[in-house]
């Protein structure tokens, strides 16, 4: 046993050393939300603790990126982040300390010391790691969502999945065999490139499974950062599983499957007709999902897992959509806020996982047009029905007050289908970002921090969000106290200060008395704008 220890303890040291090296970045996970989790466990009868006021930890927070934005986004939760890295945990302490966020702690800690009394969890997230670690510390990792889960707690675990990982795994073979001969990380990371472009270059114009495999890997790393290729394909550890084998080992740390973040990959009917109407007849949740791995080709899982004592329903009564709020993710169609809904012309949308929706039902048009409306604003079932209707009977589409009734119950029966299949997103509860901009608008302390070192934000629905300079030099200015006019004066000094310039169609600069005539409207444009992306705070 002293052994085993030893060795883990030595390939953890390594490990470590790889990421103070080739320091991963680190940004927000929207899919890691604790509001995402308790809404997708709601959809399914599980009551799970609300985020504001949660015990909330991240295993393997690199430098606090995410979980930092989980605290500022939920500022009475208490929030704990772990992670082998020295030199991840001192960047992530001194960014809390400049943001001024109290209710986050970071531990330069492995996982395979947390016990018992490390304490007990509502949310427990592990984004990016079980993969690539070895099978004892998975086995650790299994065993903290369970030990240390509260009752009514969630567990998010996001791991590499076969069989979408068969080729990718021979690429990584090829990489870890050319770049053995190379030691430090940034030399291996440049032959790991390399011999990837070579492989290419040899497979041109054939149609193998490999050649396809390295040519669409080639495309997704070209856009991607040394860390992503480093952390992702040369670390010691990449262990991709199927399914089943993911939810077997869960099954032994009394954990069962609660469904995943991405709700529409659990949707049988995204797939053919046929196809989803044999998978619907197993009872087995697992097994059906194992085979859309298979038919999906699936290389990446975001699991949420559960004790295994909790009751929970694969069927969404309306009850429980009727609690919650209603975010579109459709693209809508070019013109679709003139369109006459009660026409009979068909419309096409489209949503996640490639989704395509064909409409031409006024009642349904109407709902989408209400979305389209408010811009990725939330709206709760009864109003979205309410102005639905309006819309319809504007257009001289008469409903009866039974009708109108019978309209939620049909919009709700739609929703379901559509929350499913990737066109709307549900929330029991709101995201805490002003939906409008008031007297004295707020921009939480991590924005105003993070605008003031660099050109990216967290906003309030944990998203990483690029700002301009101009704005970026507004966020640092929005603390509550200061109204239109005293943002406007703020800008204005900036300019007159030469920290920002502004330009004509032309390129060339503008005089400052210019400047000053077009701010009065910047503002409150660019106020409007960062509404629109969450950034502000009620």
């Amino acid at each position: 046993m002293a052994n085993t220890n030893t060795q883990l303890w030595q390939s953890e040291k390594l490990q470590s050393a790889a990421y103070d090296e080739i320091v991963y970045t680190s940004f927000p996970f929207p899919q890691t939300s604790p509001l995402l989790m308790q809404s997708n466990a709601r959809l399914f009868g599980f009551i799970a603790p609300s985020p504001h006021k949660a015990r909330i930890l991240e295993i393997g927070c690199a430098s606090g990126g995410n979980i930092m934005s989980i605290a500022s986004c939920f500022p009475e939760s208490h929030c704990v982040g772990i992670d082998y890295s020295v030199r991840q945990i001192a960047l992530g302490m001194s960014d809390i300390k400049a943001a001024g966020i109290s209710n986050l702690e970071l531990l330069h800690m492995s996982v395979m010391d947390i016990t018992k009394d490390f304490g007990q969890f509502d949310y427990i997230i592990a984004h990016g790691i079980f993969s690539w670690v070895s099978p004892e510390v998975q086995e650790k990792i299994l065993s903290v969502c369970n030990v240390n889960l509260a009752p009514n707690g969630i567990a998010y675990v996001s791991y590499n999945t076969l069989p979408g990982w068969n080729n990718l795994k021979s690429l990584r073979d090829v990489m870890m065999y050319h770049a053995a001969g190379f030691q430090r990380p940034a030399e291996r990371i440049q032959q790991a490139r390399w011999v990837l472009k070579f492989m290419n270059d040899s497979t041109k114009g054939d149609s193998s499974l490999i050649a396809t495999a390295v040519e669409r890997e080639i495309q997704n790393l070209e856009g991607q950062p040394d860390y992503y290729l480093f952390h992702e394909y040369l670390e010691e550890h990449n262990q991709p599983l199927y399914f089943h084998e993911f939810m077997l080992r869960a099954k032994n740390h009394q954990l069962q499957y609660l469904g995943d973040v991405s709700i529409e990959t659990m949707y049988s009917g995204n797939l053919p007709e046929e196809t989803s109407l044999i998978l619907a007849t197993s009872n087995d949740i697992v097994r059906t999902e194992q085979f859309m791995d298979f038919i999906n080709d699936r290389r990446f899982r975001q699991t949420l897992l559960c004790h295994d004592e909790s009751d929970l329903s694969w069927n969404v009564p309306h009850s429980v959509l009727q609690e919650g709020w209603f975010v579109s993710k459709f693209s809508f169609p070019e013109g679709f806020a003139q369109h006459n809904i009660i026409s009979g012309q068909k419309l096409n949308f489209t949503g996640a996982l490639n989704l395509r929706l064909s409409v031409e039902d006024p009642m349904i048009l109407a709902m989408l047009q209400v979305f389209h409306g408010l811009k990725k604003q939330a709206i709760r079932s009864g109003q979205l029905t309410a102005l639905a209707a309006d819309k319809l009977q504007k257009l001289n589409f008469r409903l009866k007050p039974e009708q109108v009734a019978a309209l939620e119950e049909k919009l709700l029966n739609t929703i379901v289908r559509y929350i499913f299949m990737g066109g709307v997103a549900f929330y029991i509860d709101q995201f805490p970002h002003a939906t409008s901009v008031s007297a004295k608008p707020k921009a939480s302390k991590l924005v105003r921090y993070q605008a003031s070192v660099g050109e990216y934000v967290s906003n309030q629905r944990q998203e990483s969000i690029s700002v301009s300079y101009f704005q970026r030099l507004l966020l640092q200015s929005m603390d509550g106290t200061r109204d239109l006019a005293a943002l406007i004066q703020v800008m204005i000094q900036n300019f007159e200060d030469k920290k920002v310039m502004m330009n004509d169609t032309n390129g060339q600069p503008l005089e400052l008395e210019e400047v000053k005539r077009r701010l009065p409207k910047m503002v409150p444009d660019t106020l409007s704008a960062l509404c629109e992306y969450a950034l502000l705070v009620a």
